[in-house]
C-alpha cells in the first residue's frame, strides 16, 4: 500500500502546482463529471483500480526485465505499475492544465518555485491583484 500513498501526495502535489481547484474545474467541465472523477481516484478506490489494470497490462518479459534491475534502483516489481499510473495521471493533469490555460489568462507567466510556501506566496499576490482589479472595475462603474 506504499505505492498508493506516494502516488496519492503526488497526485495532491501537482494538482496544488497545477491550480486544479474545484473552481477552475468547473470553467473546464461545467456538468462536474471531470471532478467527480478525479476525487474518485484521489480519495476512493479509482487510484487501485488503476494499478490493478496496469499490473494486469504487465508483460511476462518486462517483469523478468525489471527483476534484474530491482535490486539497483531499491523498488519492488510494482515499480513498473506505479510508473505507469504515475505516467497516465501525469498525462491527465498535463491535458486538463492545457484546457485551463488558455480560459484563464492569456498573459500568464509560468515560474518555477524552489518550495510550497514561495509558490502560495505568489498565488496570494495574484490573487490580491486580481481581486484589487474587480474592485477597482467596479468602482469605475
Amino acid at each position: 500500500m506504499g505505492d498508493l500513498d506516494i502516488l496519492k501526495e503526488e497526485i495532491d502535489f501537482y494538482f496544488e502546482q497545477f491550480y486544479l481547484i474545484k473552481k477552475n474545474m468547473d470553467t473546464i467541465d461545467h456538468n462536474g463529471d471531470l471532478e467527480l472523477v478525479w476525487n474518485l481516484i484521489r480519495n476512493g478506490d479509482g487510484l487501485k483500480s488503476l494499478m490493478k489494470q496496469a499490473s494486469l497490462d504487465q508483460k511476462e518479459e518486462e517483469v523478468r526485465k525489471l527483476m534484474k534491475v530491482v535490486p539497483v534502483i531499491g523498488g519492488n516489481v510494482s515499480f513498473t505499475s506505479t510508473y505507469a499510473v504515475m505516467s497516465f495521471i501525469l498525462h491527465e493533469l498535463f491535458l486538463l492544465t492545457n484546457r485551463l490555460f488558455p480560459l484563464v489568462d492569456k498573459s500568464i507567466n509560468i515560474k518555477c518555485f524552489s518550495t510550497a510556501s514561495e509558490m502560495k506566496s505568489e498565488r496570494n499576490r495574484s490573487e490580491n491583484v486580481r481581486n484589487l482589479q474587480i474592485q477597482t472595475k467596479s468602482i469605475d462603474l
